[in-house]
């Protein structure tokens, strides 16, 4: 299938790379290889991937890299239904947007947290990490208008899960 192929491809671009000795290339096939065990739904898979992955960027300084990767590790500890694990990771790809200055990023970040206290049941918390996101989204109307009708549509999804219909539809409608 193509997951397997793609697998074999990155296989093979790993080994070329370790002959080179770059980090950053090594980091970043294996990035991709985590990619790949995450659409598969291979939790476990994708972290330990993932991980490598973060082992070779710890050298480097804050940068958006690093933050993907502990986004997507996040990920899948969320679908492995444990999300302190996820927060965590949530947590420092948060951290370093905010270094960095990468506010859609941030945006996401305080999304993602906000789910896990939602799956969590803490939906007081969860929906103030939702508002974070959504007072930054506001921010960026101008220059990201695709960020903050995501946020408004996410924001309205949650509140129809907790029953409030009208605010889920204001929402919603601002969306638009």
């Amino acid at each position: 299938n193509d997951f397997s192929k793609a697998l074999e491809i990155y296989a093979g671009a790993l080994k070329a790379a370790e002959r080179e000795g770059d980090p950053a290339l090594l980091a970043d096939i294996y990035y991709r290889m985590g990619r790949v065990h995450l659409r598969q739904q291979q939790w476990e898979l994708s972290i330990q991937v993932f991980g490598q992955a973060l082992t070779l960027l710890e050298t480097s300084g804050p940068d958006a890299s690093k933050a993907i990767v502990h986004s997507n590790i996040g990920i899948a500890y969320q679908e492995l239904g444990l999300a302190d694990s996820a927060r965590s990771h949530y947590l420092q790809a948060l951290e370093i947007r905010r270094q960095t200055e990468d506010r859609p990023g941030e945006v996401r970040s305080l999304i993602d947290i906000g789910s896990t206290h939602l799956t969590q049941g803490r939906y007081t918390k969860a929906l103030e990490y939702y508002v974070n996101a959504q007072s930054l989204a506001e921010t960026l109307k101008p220059e990201d208008p695709a960020t903050v009708g995501a946020v408004l549509t996410h924001m309205g999804s949650r509140y129809g899960e907790l029953g409030a219909y009208q605010v889920a539809l204001d929402y919603q409608g601002k969306a638009l």
